[in-house]
């Protein structure tokens, strides 16, 4: 069974503005983050369980070639992406959002 992948208000603008800082910078650099997002969201997406238990219930994926994190928890229906952090970033910004 295929569940959703949805994304808490906090994660869609945390994804929304590392997209705004690549595009800032360079279009082409903000069109692969989307696309690397949209493959780890995949793969989450595909074998949820497969990703490493951070805190539980929270999972993390980790993109490539760029430096975030999925961080997301599975229930019965869903997969809800509870944080698009920024790895160098201080931990403790995600953590309570479970």
């Amino acid at each position: 069974m295929s569940r959703r992948v949805v994304f808490r208000p906090e994660a869609a603008a945390e994804a929304l503005e590392a997209w705004a800082w690549y595009a800032e910078r360079r279009t082409e650099t903000a069109r692969q983050f989307t696309l690397e997002l949209n493959r780890c969201i995949d793969r989450i997406g595909a074998t949820p369980e497969s990703f490493p238990l951070i805190e539980p219930p929270l999972r993390r994926g980790l993109l490539r070639r760029f430096p975030y994190a999925i961080f997301y928890r599975v229930t019965a229906d869903e997969i809800v992406v509870v944080s698009c952090f920024h790895v160098r970033r201080n931990p403790r910004a995600w953590r309570g959002r479970g």
